[in-house]
């Protein structure tokens, strides 16, 4: 199995190609939400949400060592714990201006990461740095990038990480 689509109408498909050969995956228009790991360890190198995406659930890419390029929808609103931890291979990724809540550690361990653009304001839910005591060293050492009159975003540092304007 090498290719997969997800329909619209999928209500639930938790850890369904975990650790799969999948290298591609085509996501539906209509399909509302990533399920938890559904995903997770695929070998896809690139993705492409459709704009009916509002979630991305708990670890859904975690673990795809080759992702390169996520390209994140308009209307999203929720990128879950863990969502593309251990994604080795992704360097930045453009956050929408509907993410209102964006878990930290939803980036965790992918150290290749160096930009985090964001769109709009900073997220209404973006836990407070040290909440996750002892994961610090494993975290992205990221530059969140944000547009000049942005609101919720601090300089030099946003939660610990540095900051510029983009």
């Amino acid at each position: 199995l090498k290719c997969i689509i997800l329909p619209e109408n999928l209500k639930t498909c938790d850890a369904a190609f975990l650790y799969s050969g999948v290298e591609k995956i085509e996501l539906k228009e209509g399909l509302e939400s990533i399920p938890y790991f559904a995903l997770s360890g695929t070998k896809i190198k690139e993705i492409t949400l459709p704009s009916t995406i509002k979630e991305i659930s708990q670890g859904a890419f975690s673990k795809c060592t080759l992702l390169e390029k996520v390209i994140l929808n308009e209307g999203l609103n929720i990128i879950d714990t863990y969502a593309f931890s251990y994604c080795e291979s992704l360097n930045e990724i453009v956050i929408p201006e509907s993410v209102n809540k964006l878990n930290e550690t939803a980036f965790y361990q992918c150290n290749d990461l160096k930009k985090v653009m964001f769109e709009g304001n900073a997220p209404d839910y973006f836990p407070e740095e040290n909440l996750y005591v002892g994961y610090e060293s494993k975290m992205p050492p990221y530059t969140v990038f944000y547009h000049e009159g942005a609101e919720g975003f601090t300089s030099p540092e946003w939660n610990g990480y540095k900051t510029e304007i983009w």
